[in-house]
């Protein structure tokens, strides 16, 4: 294993304290989120729970970005669901491809997620406009 290659890294078959994780994800030398990987045509929507128990799993002498593991993705291959486990409510969502390192570790380093900035918008004011 060789976190420097790149400055994304996945990492097959990662042994955790939880299971072994399809996949490691790396940024910067630092664990930021797992994929979970189904056979094409399986019904991602049960897979979750799956990929729910290894971002909770990661050993204790190896770095990550945060614990829990930030992100998770399920994918089949030609079907791909990311969650993001600070959101309020994380739920999987469809996406067309995997995410850029930078770009997860750009919103890793975001003191909020968009869904809770969104879901502490202030009250709308409505009276007093024409």
């Amino acid at each position: 294993m060789n976190l420097g290659a790149a400055l994304g890294v996945a990492v097959r078959e990662f042994p955790l304290k939880t299971g072994a994780a399809d996949y490691l994800l790396f940024a910067d030398r630092k664990a930021v989120g797992v994929i979970e990987a189904k056979s094409e045509g399986t019904t991602l929507s049960g897979v979750a729970d799956q990929s729910a128990k290894y971002v909770i799993g990661v050993p204790d002498n190896l770095p990550k970005v945060q614990e829990p593991l930030p992100f998770a993705y399920e994918s089949t291959g030609t079907e791909t669901f990311f969650r993001d486990n600070r959101d309020p409510e994380p739920r999987s969502r469809r996406v067309f491809a995997f995410h850029k390192p930078e770009y997860l570790l750009e919103i890793a380093n975001q003191p909020d997620t968009l869904r809770s900035r969104l879901h502490n918008l202030p009250p709308l004011i409505t009276t007093g406009t024409a």
